[in-house]
């Protein structure tokens, strides 16, 4: 075809250039002889011979190019018919000798199939010997798993020998180390019977005595562990504070005669009860310490007394007394007689400034006071924040606050703990306090109706909020405990915050127990399992804390926790749990992390009390 398209396509156009100038000439003897008629008709006859030579001459070129056309497709068809021939030839063979000629497209012959079936064969032969070395392999791998198999159940008997043997062999090495505990604890116990026998230091799965000689002649009332310094502060039986340094073993006083009764510390600061329920603040730096001064009473001249007079002071410049008070990492909440709380912060303007030190812990929105009653209301749902009437103002409020400075030991009166509520009666009363505790970053509250209030940090879900990560810096009614238990007391250690409930279904029985929430995941939960973050009150495991009267104290450091439970029976027990991996947890074996509450025998007595500490292990005293 395309040959053919080409032909006509030279023949048509030498062909219509030759006609056209024919055309032309005859066009123009038509123009000089238009007015002639003979020339006319001589004109006519001439353009009919001509079309008519043209007519024929193309008739003859089709038939050119059809011809060829016709010749090129006999070609191709021969071309293909003899690629089939050869195709199917390469498999067959036909009978005769060579001078026999080969038959015709069509003819009868007689195939020979020796060629396929000779490469048949030859794959048949390759497929048998891949299936011996099979079935080979089989073989071999059934007589070795066989072997095995028959050598197990032969010598299963043996083996169970031999786990129970390893297991033996583990249990009495067990059994070593606990009967080797057990005789270091019998010893500390002959140590604690003795009364004025210093402080015990457990430490390294083993215990010492330290600050003997002090002890016995002017008795301890509270310690606090420096962990900057290594150091211990310590108030003795007549009041004063004293200095322990664990490097040199020395010890040294820093106050004397001002009747100091209770110790704590937050940010490198001594926050001291004195007799008259103040509370001094005494950084600890020796340059303070070296400044202090010696001055003689006037009343009574033979006694001396240290003269410093830093004391937490409202904001008219009057020293406050406080029923109870407590400390966090950054932040102080007290108690004063007239049941009013003030919170402070412990930080430095210029620490504010470089930390973002506002985790809600000072629980101090800046919020209108007159909507006290309307906040109680709201504050039974526990579903809404504080109310406003205008969203936009309560949030510039707020973000005022987050940016706002406090002044550094300042207390701030916090209204909203104590504020109005409604009574079942539908009565408007003041909230009494009566129990609080604070942790890390969170406090806790607990009124006279064991209603529950917390503000602060639920980065891992201390303050008892679903919301983990989260934040609230004003306090918060907390309705989630079961209707069935009554919140009696509350602890917050770090990250961690332990509810003494009452059982109220089965209150005949007077049946207490332990819940606990927050960061778990080295067991400070105590409640048997290891994780980081839990927002609901979940229940200790606690076998021999069935008989439990009261809780002495709940206290800790990093993830280590213990507890002072009194018991029905009149006994005092110490209960240890979390991280033991360095054997400062006295009486338990070391290396171990543990979930669930740990019952080591160690005499304690009314008065004992317990702190765990960095670099003195756990302290008794």
């Amino acid at each position: 075809m395309m040959l053919k398209g080409r032909s006509l396509k030279s023949i048509t156009l030498s062909n219509i250039n030759h006609h056209a100038l024919l055309l032309n000439n005859t066009c123009s003897k038509r123009f000089y002889a238009k007015h002639n008629d003979d020339d006319i008709k001589d004109y006519e006859k001439n353009m009919n011979e001509m079309i008519n030579q043209v007519n024929e001459e193309l008739m003859s070129e089709r038939m050119d190019v059809n011809n060829k056309f016709l010749e090129q497709k006999l070609k191709a068809e021969e071309e293909l018919k003899q690629k089939r021939l050869n195709t199917f030839n390469r498999y067959t063979t036909y009978s005769g000798g060579e001078s026999d000629s080969k038959p015709e497209i069509g003819s009868t012959f007689k195939p020979e199939r020796s060629k396929s079936y000779e490469l048949k064969k030859k794959i048949l032969n390759k497929s048998m010997n891949y299936k011996i070395w099979v079935l080979s392999g089989l073989v071999l791998i059934g007589i070795v798993g066989g072997n095995d198999i028959y050598n197990y159940f032969v010598h299963q008997e043996q083996f169970v020998e031999m786990g129970e043997t390893i297991k033996d062999v583990q249990n009495k090495k067990i059994a070593k180390k606990q009967a080797k505990l057990e005789k270091k604890v019998s010893k500390m116990n002959q140590v604690l019977k003795l009364g004025d026998f210093g402080i015990i230091s457990w430490q390294n799965n083993n215990f010492s005595v330290i600050l003997s000689d002090f002890v016995k002649k002017q008795g301890i009332t509270d310690v606090v562990e420096d962990l900057v310094d290594n150091k211990l502060f310590l108030i003795n039986g007549k009041g004063d504070l004293y200095e322990y340094s664990g490097e040199n073993k020395t010890v040294n006083r820093i106050l004397k005669g001002l009747n100091l009764k209770e110790l704590k510390l937050s940010n490198q600061k001594l926050y001291i009860k004195n007799k008259n329920n103040e509370i001094i603040v005494l950084p600890i730096k020796q340059e303070i310490f070296n400044d202090l001064t010696i001055k003689r009473s006037l009343l009574k001249p033979w006694s001396t007394y240290t003269s410093y007079h830093k004391k937490i002071k409202n904001a008219e410049g009057k020293v406050l007394q406080f029923k109870q008070f407590d400390v966090g990492e950054s932040n102080f909440v007290g108690q004063t007689f007239d049941g009013a709380v003030y919170s402070a912060t412990t930080l430095t303007r210029q620490q504010q400034i470089n930390h973002n030190f506002n985790r809600g812990q000072f629980g101090l929105p800046e919020y209108p006071p007159t909507k006290l009653v309307e906040f109680a209301q709201i504050q039974k749902t526990d579903l809404k924040e504080y109310p406003s009437e205008d969203d936009a103002d309560w949030e510039a409020l707020n973000d005022n606050y987050d940016n706002k400075l406090l002044e550094e030991d300042l207390p701030y009166k916090n209204d909203l703990v104590t504020s109005t509520y409604f009574s079942k009666s539908n009565k408007v009363v003041n909230r009494n306090i009566i129990k609080l505790s604070t942790g890390k970053n969170h406090t806790y509250f607990i009124d006279s109706n064991s209603t529950i209030l917390a503000y602060g940090d639920n980065s891992v879900g201390q303050i008892y909020l679903q919301k983990i990560g989260t934040m609230k810096g004003y306090p918060l009614v907390l309705s989630r405990l079961p209707n069935s238990v009554k919140c009696l007391d509350v602890f917050c250690v770090g990250d961690n915050t332990y509810f003494l409930v009452e059982d109220v279904i089965s209150n005949t029985s007077n049946q207490l127990m332990m819940l606990s929430c927050g960061s778990g995941s080295m067991g400070e939960l105590a409640n048997g399992q290891f994780k980081i973050n839990q927002a609901d009150a979940t229940k200790f495991g606690q076998k021999g804390l069935a008989n439990i009267k009261d809780v002495i104290k709940i206290g800790g450091i990093n993830d280590k926790r213990y507890g002072i439970f009194e018991m029905k029976n009149g006994e005092y027990k110490l209960c240890l749990w979390g991280n033991n991996n360095d054997g400062g947890l006295p009486g338990i074996m070391a290396g171990k992390r543990y979930n669930q509450v740990q019952e080591p025998n160690v005499l304690l007595n009314k008065d004992s009390k317990v702190l765990l500490t960095k670099n003195f292990g756990t302290l008794i005293y």
